[in-house]
């Protein structure tokens, strides 16, 4: 069999990186065992199983279920697929919902990869995604790049895996390329003795925590970058569909002609967060190491989270599904604009804020105060619940920022939380003086 490296496909890139070199110590050593040997054979029709550890579907207590929408209409999931998605299934995900997505990932993106090295799985939610990649790659004492505030999963992560996270500057086009260029090009003078970092992850549409969009261009300098010095991209993408502006940036799975983008989708945002799936976009001998991963600790999405999103998603089809896309991004929209509209009534010149271009979070700094976990914690006295900026960023530093969400709150509790937000903070400005 032709390495991935070296295959050549008229309809695509090669895949153009030697992973060996990158993937961590405990990824190199990953075997898949015996019992998953012929794993697609056990969940094929035709075959009779007899080498499975299945359960037997007769004595399954859920026959057949009923989804109601939004709209109305009412989703029928039959005995078969019952039965067939409350068994064990592949750790990758259930092979009819992995074409779905698989197709609609080639629609949405053109990976310039060529089609055979590219691969579409599943996994319980983006977070257990982001523990995977990270694992895939990395070893203990090493470092991952994160922006200088992000989600604080992969920061969390860092310390019982014995890493080190570093903040990369941004502005509001996202990761400043130079800067991201300077820490690469010096880091042996910066870190002696450290490997250099093998990893970047990137929160592009409507940043957790900050809001901020990455540009078109951005995106391509920060993948030259990449390029250059043999950094693998996790792009971690849950608010791509809750961008505000259409058509959307092209992501940078769509500019991945090396095979060196893995890129992480959610349906959490746009469908539930309690199905905890997600989808894991990029180069198969990548995610063939996610998989061995997920081999021996979770199997996978639950089965009856992915039995319910591919009814969902053939009810409505690549076009139907684009369209409740955009009707959850409108609803967040208007969210947004009314709590904006509430800040700027209550925290003008006690806050400064830049309005997001999509998402759903405002990333506020408040005037006068050096740390926001004081103000969070007085907030929390008038029963209003915020986040400080300290957890969000690689040093766990006090700073002047709050993350507010838009998605749960009515106007009227908005407007309720601002009044008590301003109070709290002419109190500790009074206190200073």
């Amino acid at each position: 069999m032709t390495s991935p490296q070296n295959s050549k496909h008229s309809n695509g890139a090669p895949v153009s990186i030697d992973y060996q070199k990158l993937f961590s110590k405990q990824a190199l050593r990953l075997r898949k065992s015996t019992l998953w040997k012929n794993a697609a054979y056990m969940v094929a029709d035709g075959y009779i199983k007899m080498g499975t550890g299945f359960t037997n579907p007769e004595v399954f207590p859920v026959v057949e279920a009923n989804f109601k929408l939004l709209d109305g209409s009412v989703i029928n999931v039959g005995k078969d697929m019952v039965q067939k998605h409350l068994q064990y299934g592949l750790s990758s995900g259930y092979p009819d919902l992995r074409s779905w997505v698989t197709d609609f990932q080639r629609r949405l993106h053109s990976p310039p990869i060529q089609p055979d090295l590219f691969d579409v799985i599943l996994t319980s939610g983006s977070t257990d995604a982001i523990t995977l990649v990270m694992k895939v790659f990395m070893d203990e004492g090493d470092w991952l790049l994160v922006e200088e505030a992000t989600f604080t999963s992969p920061l969390t992560a860092t310390f019982p895996m014995g890493l080190q996270a570093l903040g990369i500057p941004v502005d509001s086009h996202g990761i400043v390329p130079e800067e991201l260029e300077k820490v690469l090009t010096s880091w042996n003078d910066l870190h002696p003795g450290a490997r250099k970092p093998k990893l970047l992850y990137v929160i592009p549409s409507c940043g957790n925590p900050t809001g901020i969009t990455t540009s078109l261009d951005r995106k391509r300098a920060i993948y030259d970058v990449a390029r250059k010095h043999d950094l693998m991209i996790l792009e971690d993408d849950p608010y791509y569909f809750l961008n505000f502006t259409r058509p959307m940036i092209p992501t940078l799975l769509s500019m991945d002609v090396d095979g060196r983008v893995i890129r992480l989708d959610s349906f959490s945002k746009v469908v539930a967060p309690g199905l905890r799936a997600g989808l894991v976009s990029g180069p198969r001998a990548v995610l063939e190491k996610a998989v061995m991963f997920m081999d021996y600790t979770s199997l996978g999405a639950a089965g009856l989270s992915q039995m319910l999103i591919l009814a969902l998603l053939r009810h409505w089809g690549h076009d139907g599904f684009l369209r409740h896309l955009d009707s959850v991004m409108e609803f967040y929209k208007h969210r947004v604009e009314m709590v904006l509209s509430c800040a700027k009534k209550h925290l003008t010149g006690l806050a400064e804020w830049d309005p997001p271009g999509g998402g759903l979070f405002v990333w506020m700094k408040v005037l006068g105060v050096s740390d926001s976990e004081i103000v969070i914690d007085r907030l929390l006295k008038e029963h209003v619940v915020m986040v400080g900026g300290a957890c969000f960023t690689p040093s766990n530093e006090k700073n002047a920022h709050m993350r507010i969400s838009v998605a749960m709150v009515t106007e009227e509790e908005c407007d309720k939380a601002f009044s008590s937000l301003a109070k709290v903070i002419r109190s500790l400005q009074a206190e200073k003086k």
